[in-house]
Parts: structure tokens; sequence; C-alpha cells
């Protein structure tokens, strides 16, 4: 079980065309962030997907003014 805890910090990841927050804080949470890269993908990627992405909120930002819309719905129900 050792190897699976230590293992992903032999790796990177790319995070282009990951959005979901969710996402980005699991790999937070799992690896350094140093270990996180963005942008391989082009230019499979579009430049409008990339410029969007790199538009939004950071994810921390994103992640929060989700659950408080979330919450809020739950409030106005």
């Amino acid at each position: 079980m050792s190897d699976a805890k230590t293992g992903p910090d032999r790796f990177y990841f790319d995070i282009a065309l990951s959005t979901s927050a969710v996402q980005l804080h699991g790999l937070l949470d799992t690896v350094d962030a140093d270990r996180i890269l963005f942008g391989s993908d082009y230019p499979y990627a579009p430049a409008f997907a990339i410029d969007a992405l790199l538009q939004q909120k950071t994810p921390r930002e994103f992640l929060v003014s989700l659950l408080k819309k979330h919450a809020l719905m739950e409030i106005l129900k």
C-alpha cells in the first residue's frame, strides 16, 4: 500500500481540458502543485476552450461559489 501513496509523486499530471474544480482539488490533495502542468494538449484543444478556461475563477473560488449556489437553492425550496 505504501507504493500507492508514494507512486503519484513520480508522475507529472496534465490538466489541459480538465474543467472540474473537483478534479483539480483531488489532484492537489494527492500531489504537490509542482507536479501539475497545463497546456500539453495544444493544438488538440481549441484556442477558444483554453481561453475560456483561463478566464474562469480560480478553482477554489469556483467551488465555493458552486457550494453557495446550491446551499441557496436548498434554502429557497
